[in-house]
C-alpha cells in the first residue's frame, strides 16, 4: 500500500530564510512580473505574480561524496556576488567550499519576455575527481506565502486556471478506455472465444446423452449354395 503521508509529517513549522539579502532582481519589462532575492550564495524568495506573493523560501545545492562527505553550499562555503553590470538586475555568484573541495558558479537573471527565472550553474571540483561527487538541488517551496498545507492550492488551480485542459484530458482518457473495450470485444473470424454466459447456462443433458441399445449375438457366416458338402471320414 502506497503511503499518503510523508514520513515524519507534518515536520517543522514553515519558516522564512535570512533577511540579510545580498541581491534583489527582476526583469526590466512589464511582461515578466517576477522578482527574486539572494543571500548566502543561493537563490531565496521568488515572488510571483505580485511582489507580496512569495512562492519559494530558498533553493541551494547539496554536495555529497565518498566516505560520507556532505556539504551544503549555503552553510559550508565562502560566498561572493557581483552584478552583471551597474543597473542590470542579474548576478554572478561564486561559492567556494570552506574545505577547498569544490567551487560552484551561478548566473541568475529573469527572462524579460515571460515570467521565468533562469539560473545557470557550474560545478568544479578542486579535490579528487568529478565522479567522486554528487550534486543535489534542495528547494523549499512556499506557495503563495504558505510553507505548509499547500495541497488545496493544487486542486484550486486545477479546477480554476486549468479547467479546460483538465476536461480535455479526461475526455481523451474516456475515449481511450471505450476504444480499448471495443477492440477487445470485437468478433474476428478464425478465432476461438469463450462465452461465459453460455458456459453458466449449460446443463448436463446438453453435454452427454445416454442411449439404450438391444444386445445382439455375432452373426454366423452363411455357406454358399453351390459349395460341395464336406466329406465324412471313413
Amino acid at each position: 500500500m502506497t503511503p499518503t503521508v510523508a514520513r515524519g509529517a507534518p515536520g517543522i513549522e514553515a519558516r522564512w530564510t535570512s533577511s540579510a539579502k545580498s541581491g534583489v532582481g527582476t526583469a526590466l519589462s512589464a511582461r515578466s512580473p517576477l522578482w527574486f532575492t539572494i543571500s548566502h550564495g543561493i537563490l531565496n524568495e521568488i515572488y510571483y505574480p505580485r511582489l507580496d506573493s512569495a512562492c519559494t523560501r530558498d533553493m541551494g545545492l547539496v554536495v555529497t561524496g565518498r566516505g560520507g562527505y556532505f556539504s551544503e553550499e549555503k552553510r559550508d562555503a565562502v560566498h561572493s556576488i557581483e552584478p552583471f553590470e551597474d543597473g542590470v538586475p542579474g548576478y554572478r555568484l561564486t561559492n567556494t567550499a570552506s574545505d577547498g573541495a569544490y567551487r560552484i558558479e551561478k548566473r541568475i537573471v529573469t527572462d524579460s519576455k515571460r515570467p521565468v527565472l533562469l539560473q545557470e550553474t557550474s560545478f568544479t571540483t578542486l579535490k579528487d575527481l568529478a565522479a567522486d561527487y554528487h550534486v543535489y538541488a534542495l528547494l523549499a517551496p512556499h506557495l503563495v506565502n504558505a510553507g505548509m498545507g499547500n495541497t488545496a492550492w493544487i486542486s484550486h488551480a486545477l479546477f480554476s486556471q486549468y479547467t479546460l485542459p483538465f476536461e480535455v484530458a479526461a475526455l481523451i482518457l474516456t475515449v481511450a478506455v471505450v476504444a480499448a473495450i471495443l477492440l477487445t470485444l470485437r468478433r474476428r473470424e478464425g478465432v476461438k472465444t469463450q462465452n461465459p454466459g453460455e458456459q453458466v447456462r449449460v446443463r448436463a443433458s446438453d453435454r452427454m446423452r445416454i442411449v439404450k441399445m438391444e444386445s445382439s449375438q455375432p452373426a454366423v457366416a452363411a455357406q454358399a449354395p453351390d459349395a460341395p458338402a464336406p466329406e465324412k471320414a471313413p
